[in-house]
């Protein structure tokens, strides 16, 4: 987290306007740290990413960028720059330079170093290149938009006073202490990736060491490398533009530091909002856009919307008679590759409502389960290729939700190996490979790839395969595994895999003459790879699906996120040039939302939720990427933020965890739907309704332990509040919708 300049030395030279267009976009990218990264171009020379800083009035560098460059010379050093942790700071500088960001560009610019920027990005720039145009930041499509006039789509904004001091832009709100409201001018600031930062004098005044709950600690640094501590607090109301919004993320610093003079908004409250910003009429225009919680959390969910609520990885998704099918490995179960989850397979008829009932493959039940393949439709039944104690064995059932059993030989599995498994061998180890993909071919031919980029024909029977195997020959070498095998419009893809854990990656080749070769090595191999900015870590072993009548296509990939076989599953479009190369997928952790249209009812809105207790945040250690930093924290609003990727979690020394939905008002409710923490081990749990979050009375759940996700009630009552005590099973929940 970085904060930039609230002073600085230096004043830009007059804006050279070389776009036509009475309305301009600039592409931006949010980073995980709330940061809008920029692509710019310096001199017609050096492409970096700067961050969009609307407190800033200057165009800096850090000290890393510039050794990069070719472009830049400095001229001068001063070693007056004030910064917001720091007052004598040392900065050199360098005139005459031009910048293009977009369509526009700026000349006779003096460009400052500084020694950090926001997470990701090389430098920054201000509203002050901007001057004299109507700025609009959309969030929902990542676009900065400059405006002559006000835009006229403007239907459905809140309009708001805004404050031009000192070249920076500040808007009014109010915040809730205790029994008090106060209003306070907070300076809208876009470098700043927390929620909220209260001026030292407002601190002290009221208390808020005293009157807010403290949950903890951050270190700030600004552009200069100065750090300091803030304390962290919850606020539970705090009002802008007529939207009011609870339990917000608040900073401060004790003492009388007189380092902060001005309140802030930062990136984690103005993300959630589109805005327009008129500073010549001096107003700004506010609406909750995608990204919105009314309710906030005080830690951000760093595992963004997954795709499933549970730990999976090694997904094969696929679509049988309009429904999705998601068969995986079920992950989250510790010990790392020493235990691995039972077998289950979740289906959804939207692609965003998923769930599942019962084991997929009984007899596997105990066993090291993983990457089961798609199922393959033959002779009347569908097939599984699931790696079972690390051998491939062919499985069989009458309908793609099973039950599967073993296709040949006896039912029942023991180590190391039974004689059912899918390949052969004479060796004392047993037959080697892992991972098996299905290819079934135009001509019906399926075609079997696995581990180690190996490939084989399959026989007619679906249950034996041609003793000729190939090795797929790659312009990257090392281990592989999780290959992934498709076609396009007379291409056949081979997808293989490089490294692991946070360094997972995806490369290619091609062949348009047969599943089986010669293959041609495109020039851009690599599809994913980390993506620092948008968070994403080690996508790796997934599968590409298509929507069938569609040349929609999209690549499914497990990520890093909790490490070992803590791993969630998520979904990025899958895009290709004209020659059929693939682009190098736009990774992030936001989802595709929904990929078929189904009448779906909306769930009632949760104004605050309360828990029995909240599990410590978990710091998640790095294992072969030293710039990996991410903490888990278990709010109990991450129950309602319908996104997959977080999770209310009870402390472990709770021995009855409850959690508490309010729904602000008494109202009718028809209907819960729970997705409880480690499904596939099974709950048992109490459901109460309330009017007045006093008196309670039983309105669902069950005392036997079952296996499924979500657990349904179904009922007509009246109340306010639902209650979930958690019985028997893992003691928390990723999401809970209420109808």
């Amino acid at each position: 987290m970085v904060l930039g300049l609230l002073l600085v030395m230096g004043n830009l030279s007059a804006q050279k306007e070389k776009a036509t267009s009475a309305s301009i976009q600039i592409p931006f990218q949010l980073t995980t740290y709330n940061n809008l990264s920029i692509q710019a171009i310096l001199n017609g020379v050096d492409t970096v990413q700067l961050m969009f800083h609307t407190a800033a009035n200057a165009l800096t560098l850090t000290e890393e960028t510039i050794k990069q460059l070719k472009s830049i010379q400095f001229v001068a050093t001063t070693d007056s720059v004030k910064s917001w942790g720091g007052q004598a700071n040392s900065s050199r500088y360098s005139p005459r330079n031009k910048i293009q960001i977009g369509s526009l560009s700026w000349d006779n610019q003096a460009i400052w170093e500084n020694q950090l920027s926001g997470q990701y990005t090389q430098g920054k720039f201000g509203m002050d290149l901007f001057k004299n145009w109507v700025v609009e930041i959309d969030f929902d499509h990542s676009l900065i938009l400059l405006h002559k006039e006000l835009p006229s789509n403007i239907k459905g904004y809140q309009k708001s006073k805004l404050y031009n001091k000192d070249e920076m832009f500040f808007i009014e709100a109010a915040s809730s202490i205790k029994d008090s409201v106060i209003l306070e001018r907070f300076l809208i600031h876009s470098g700043y990736a927390g929620a909220l930062l209260i001026n030292d004098q407002f601190a002290q005044v009221h208390q808020l060491g005293k009157q807010l709950p403290i949950v903890g600690e951050k270190k700030l640094k600004d552009s200069f490398g100065n750090t300091i501590i803030s304390k962290q607090a919850q606020l539970p109301l705090f009002s802008i533009a007529e939207i009011t919004l609870s339990n917000v993320s608040v900073g401060f610093f004790e003492g009388s530091l007189g380092r902060q003079p001005y309140s802030i908004i930062g990136g984690d409250l103005l993300k959630q909002f589109n805005l327009v910003m008129d500073a010549q009429r001096q107003f700004i225009y506010l609406k909750p856009n995608s990204l919105y919680h009314k309710e906030q959390h005080i830690n951000p969910n760093p595992f963004g919307k997954a795709l499933i609520p549970d730990m999976v990885a090694d997904a094969s998704i696929q679509m049988i008679d309009g429904i999705f099918y998601c068969y995986a490995t079920t992950d989250g179960y510790d010990n790392g590759l020493k235990t691995s989850g039972p077998p289950v397979v979740w289906t959804s008829k939207d692609f965003v409502h998923w769930s599942f009932n019962g084991y997929l493959f009984p007899s596997a039940l105990g066993q090291l389960y993983w990457a089961p393949s798609k199922a393959v439709a033959a002779h009347g039944k569908f097939y599984l290729y699931p790696t079972i104690n690390g051998f491939m064995y062919p499985a069989v059932a009458d309908k793609p939700t099973g039950p599967f059993k073993l296709a040949t030989g006896v039912d029942s599995f023991y180590k190391p190996y039974t004689n059912a498994t899918l390949l052969k061998s004479s060796k004392p180890k047993g037959p080697e490979g892992i991972d098996a993909e299905i290819f079934i071919d135009k001509d019906q031919q399926a075609y079997l790839y696995w581990q180690r980029r190996m490939a084989a024909k399959m026989n007619a029977d679906m249950v034996s395969v041609d003793s000729n195997s190939i090795t797929i020959p790659t312009p990257r070498k090392g281990y592989s595994e999780g290959p992934i095998f498709f076609e396009r419009k007379g291409i056949y893809y081979y997808l293989y895999t490089l490294a692991g854990d946070e360094k997972y990656q995806y490369a290619y080749v091609t062949s348009k003459q047969s599943p089986m070769g010669p293959f041609d090595f495109p020039k851009k191999d690599i599809i994913t790879t980390t993506n620092y900015a948008t968070g994403v870590y080690g996508p790796g072993h997934g599968n590409v699906f298509n929507i069938p009548g569609t040349d929609d296509y999209y690549i499914a990939y497990l990520e890093f996120s909790r490490a070992s076989t803590n791993r969630q599953t998520y979904v990025n479009k899958l895009e290709f040039n004209e020659d059929g190369s693939i682009k190098p997928v736009s990774l992030h952790l936001n989802g595709v939302g929904t990929l078929k249209q189904m009448k779906q009812a909306t769930p009632l809105a949760i104004v605050s939720s309360s828990a029995s207790s909240i599990r410590e945040n978990l710091a998640i250690k790095p294992m072969k990427d030293s710039l990996f930093k991410r903490t888990e924290s278990f709010n109990s609003g991450f129950a309602f933020d319908y996104a997959n990727g977080s999770r209310w979690m009870a402390n472990s020394t709770d021995q009855s965890p409850w959690l508490i939905a309010d729904l602000g008002k008494v109202q009718e409710i028809r209907k819960s739907a729970l997705y409880f923490v480690r499904p596939t081990a099974g709950h048992a749990y109490l459901l109460e309704s309330s009017l007045d979050g006093k008196e309670w009375k039983k309105v669902g759940g069950h005392d036997d332990l079952k296996i499924q996700s979500p657990h349904e009630d179904q009922f007509t009552i009246k109340a306010r509040y639902l209650r979930v005590k958690i019985n028997k099973g893992i003691k928390g929940v990723w999401e809970w919708e209420i109808f």
